[in-house]
């Protein structure tokens, strides 16, 4: 049993709780964690990498990592590309068994989708719902890989280079 100011509940009751109320972000009555749905989107930075890595793939058909001086150069070292994988867009490079202080590889080559949606041949939902480092699924209208960049990158160019 668990103590709430309204009295004691249940872990069922509790977990109820949780999930009735993580849209909008609720600290957990059981361990005091943060719980949320967050929304992930593509930002203009993450549309770049995955044309740049579009292009690479074309060029040399291999996984490509996130620390090559082309990636670096547009993503800074962080970790939002790899939330490409959230719309199957890329994937990773299976990862040593023996290596567990990762959660991936690190490298990665896009997907039949991520080229669809690099070419302009797709959409994809805006954003990507995920709850405890899990896609619970998808929301909002759909998105061009143009809509993605924004206003501050020019897709043609970007594409020619």
């Amino acid at each position: 049993m668990i103590n709430l100011m309204d009295g004691v509940v249940s872990l069922s009751e509790a977990r109820e709780i949780v999930r009735d109320n993580r849209d909008e972000g609720i600290t957990c009555p059981c361990c005091d964690q943060f719980a949320k749905v967050y929304k992930r989107t593509i930002t203009s930075t993450m549309a770049r990498w995955l044309i740049r890595l579009v292009k690479n793939y074309e060029e040399e058909r291999k996984y490509y990592s996130v620390s090559e001086p082309w990636s670096l150069s547009i993503n800074k070292g962080t970790g939002d590309v790899a939330k490409l994988a959230m719309w199957k867009l890329i994937e990773s490079k299976p990862r040593d068994e023996n290596d567990t202080t990762r959660r991936t590889s690190g490298r990665w080559k896009p997907t039949r989708e991520g080229f669809a949606f690099v070419y302009g041949r797709i959409r994809i939902s805006r954003y990507a719902l995920v709850y405890n480092a899990k896609l619970l699924g998808y929301d909002g209208h759909e998105i061009s890989i143009k809509d993605a960049l924004g206003d501050r990158f020019n897709y043609t160019e970007l594409m020619q280079r």
